[in-house]
């Protein structure tokens, strides 16, 4: 067999050597893809969590699949102002206008601060503490499963104590 010919069919490399830069550009790939289902696995759970969530607190389900809109009804869950939504907002104004870098973090920043304390709150109506929250922000997908099915209730009640009630048990 002529040595030319086999090397111009894999683009001048020997056959040993395109084998095996064929057999890494595979492996990339199927690395690749299984990274691609594994999120797509995490969305999914996440998505089947916060749906769950919805549901305890008397929300539309359906509505955890729309991407603003379910922000809108998480702040709602927690009894959070609406305004905040603004905060949840401000990082999207950075695909359409050129901030300095400074103003970038700063607004990442406030948008992740703002985040927690979400999380935090969610955490707090389904009568879980700090420990819970940490879970929720660490593994969200298993966490938001938790939440959505297991025995904890949505309390629709006030979320700051009564500090009049407080100082009467102290005192009692």
């Amino acid at each position: 067999m002529n040595t030319e010919l086999v090397g111009a069919a894999y683009g001048g490399l020997s056959p040993l050597l395109a084998a095996s830069s064929f057999d890494i550009v595979s492996a990339f790939f199927a690395f690749g893809f299984f990274i691609a289902l594994l999120g797509l696995a995490v969305v999914i759970l996440y998505i089947i969590g916060l749906m769950r969530i919805y549901r305890k607190a008397n929300k539309p389900q359906w509505a955890a699949i729309i991407p603003i809109y379910n922000t809108f009804v998480l702040l709602q869950i927690i009894r959070a102002p609406i305004w905040w939504m603004i905060i949840f907002l401000l990082p999207l104004l950075q695909l359409f206008v050129t901030l300095p870098s400074i103003i970038t973090a700063v607004i990442n920043i406030i948008a992740i601060i703002f985040g927690i304390v979400i999380t935090y709150k969610l955490a707090k109506v389904f009568g879980k503490g700090i420990g819970f929250t940490i879970g929720l922000i660490l593994l969200p997908p298993i966490f938001y499963m938790i939440l959505g099915f297991g025995k904890s209730t949505y309390q629709s009640g006030n979320l700051t104590p009564n500090l009049n009630e407080s100082q009467n048990q102290i005192a009692g």
